[in-house]
């Protein structure tokens, strides 16, 4: 088990520190801590441990899925480790790492309702060819960019309300059969990344990644952007797809760490 940080200073608030230290502990325990553990790994008396962790679930820090069952990190918790503004900090060294692996744009996107909103974006700023700068922009249309795509794979209640309209064509890539998106999205989550390639916009391929929280919920997508002639086609594009997958995996396990 990791140790438990000690945040002692002649300022620190007691009943602050101790809350700290026991969701250190809970996070340990995906399935559940039970509150011996988590006395054990905190050295706090069990009876003070009780009592705190009372407080945390009224608040929603953490949660049990019944009386008798080991405590969890909470949805008051996961609230904020969503925030976009939270999230760009966390992954910025990450998007940053992938555009000196490989020159070209890196992005962060969740989904804002049944929008997709890119929410940070980095560029090798010595490229000759620079992408439009998508920072804040909402994407309404889920079937032709990977992030979007992502989203659609691995939330089925997402995917059933999008494919049930029409679908837009934007270049003779852009795929309109509902079925045959159907498909490829299944594939999606099974491989655990998306690529397009000239499906909204001549000329511009990408793949994304997805970054789950603790209960295995896609919350937000690393993507790479480039120009078709620099970016790997396909049967060639093991590596290239390697990056993100390894970066996203990464995020998600320090979410979770």
């Amino acid at each position: 088990m990791e140790s438990i940080p000690r945040y002692g200073t002649m300022s620190t608030i007691q009943s602050v520190e101790r809350a700290f230290q026991i969701l250190h502990a809970v996070a340990q325990f995906p399935s559940g801590a039970q509150l011996g553990d988590i006395a054990e790994i905190t050295s706090l008396p069990k009876s003070t441990v009780s009592r705190m962790l009372t407080t945390l679930e009224e608040i929603g820090a953490v949660e049990r899925d019944n009386p008798g069952a080991g405590h969890k990190i909470g949805p008051a918790i996961s609230d904020l480790i969503t925030r976009p503004s939270w999230l760009v900090s966390l992954v910025e060294p990450w998007l940053k790492k992938l555009v000196e692996q490989t020159g070209e744009t890196a992005t962060l996107s969740v989904m804002d309702g049944d929008r997709l909103l890119y929410i940070d974006q980095h560029s090798d700023p010595n490229s000759n060819i620079q992408l439009r700068d998508w920072t804040g922009t909402h994407f309404p249309t889920l079937h032709v960019t990977s992030p979007s795509k992502l989203f659609l794979a691995f939330d089925p209640i997402l995917q059933k309300r999008y494919l049930a309209k029409p679908l837009e064509r934007f270049t003779e890539n852009t795929e309109t059969d509902a079925s045959k998106l159907a498909i490829y999205l299944d594939q999606v989550c099974k491989n655990g990344y998306a690529w397009v390639r000239e499906e909204f916009e001549r000329g511009l391929a990408g793949v994304s990644a997805p970054i789950f929280d603790q209960n295995q919920t896609v919350i937000a997508a690393v993507s790479l952007y480039g120009p078709v002639f620099r970016v790997p086609p396909a049967g060639e594009d093991a590596e290239f797809t390697a990056l993100v997958v390894t970066a996203a995996a990464e995020i998600t396990s320090h979410l979770r760490g």
